[in-house]
C-alpha cells in the first residue's frame, strides 16, 4: 500500500466527516483506516492493485483508478458482490478524482453481460 493512497483516504474520510457531520473516528491501521462509528466499526483497505486482496474484508477498499484494477474487478465480479462493499477508485494526480462503486447494488441493476464495458466507461469518464 502506498502511502499517498492512505494519505488520499485519510484526506477523503476527514472531509466526509466534516461536510456531512457524520459522527466517526477515524484510526490510522496497517493496511489503511478504520471508521469508528458509535454503532459500528467500517474498515478501509487502501491496495494499489486489487489482486493483492487475498480476502475482502473490508467495507471500502480505495485503490488506485488504473485499467489493471478495472479488469481485475470485471473478471473477478463475484468475489466482489458483498453487501455494504465499496470500492473507490482514485486518480492521485487530479484532486478530487475518483468514482465510487459498490458491486452488490450495481449488480442489481445492470447488464451482466456488459459489466466489463460499464466499468471500462466509469473508469475513461474520471479521465477526462
Amino acid at each position: 500500500m502506498s502511502e499517498k493512497l492512505k494519505h488520499w483516504a485519510k484526506h477523503y474520510f476527514t472531509f466526509r466527516k466534516a461536510f456531512f457531520n457524520e459522527g466517526y473516528e477515524i484510526q490510522e491501521t496497517g493496511e489503511g483506516l478504520l471508521l469508528k462509528h458509535k454503532a459500528h466499526e467500517e474498515r478501509v483497505v487502501c491496495v494499489d492493485q486489487l489482486s493483492e486482496l487475498n480476502k475482502i474484508k473490508a467495507g471500502v477498499i480505495v485503490t488506485p483508478n488504473t485499467k489493471e484494477n478495472v479488469d481485475f474487478l470485471a473478471k473477478n465480479w463475484e468475489r466482489f458482490l458483498i453487501p455494504d462493499l465499496r470500492i473507490i477508485f482514485v486518480n492521485l494526480e487530479l484532486p478530487n478524482s475518483k468514482w465510487i462503486i459498490a458491486p452488490f447494488v450495481h449488480n442489481k441493476v445492470c447488464d451482466r453481460s456488459n459489466i466489463k464495458k460499464s466499468l471500462e466507461t466509469l473508469s475513461l469518464m474520471m479521465k477526462e
